[in-house]
């Protein structure tokens, strides 16, 4: 089960917990202010769910890259896609 967090005040979603993973959570980029306060590097994050992400939306080289989850339903992981350059979501065909 995912569960979404959101602002009590406004109702913008915050992040997600997971109950199969305890120990990660979701953040929703978008709800902060300044959305580079935090360093995101290949060790801390992931791009996920690009199969339905915003076309021309650029995608870093050196990230590990999902077109859906990120895991399977058992729990194995999935092959992630490293692009060598930056790259354009919507630039290539599904495979």
């Amino acid at each position: 089960m995912v569960t979404i967090h959101f602002c009590e005040t406004c109702g913008t979603k915050l992040f997600m917990g997971f109950e199969r993973f305890p120990e990660v959570i979701g953040i929703f980029g978008g709800t902060f202010d300044d959305t580079n306060w935090f360093e995101r590097t290949p060790d801390n994050s992931k791009y996920i769910f690009l199969e339905t992400a915003q076309h021309g939306t650029i995608i870093p080289p050196g990230f590990n890259t999902f077109r859906q989850h990120a895991s399977h339903n058992d729990g194995s992981p999935v092959e992630p896609k490293v692009y060598d350059e930056p790259h354009m979501v919507g630039s290539d065909k599904p495979s």
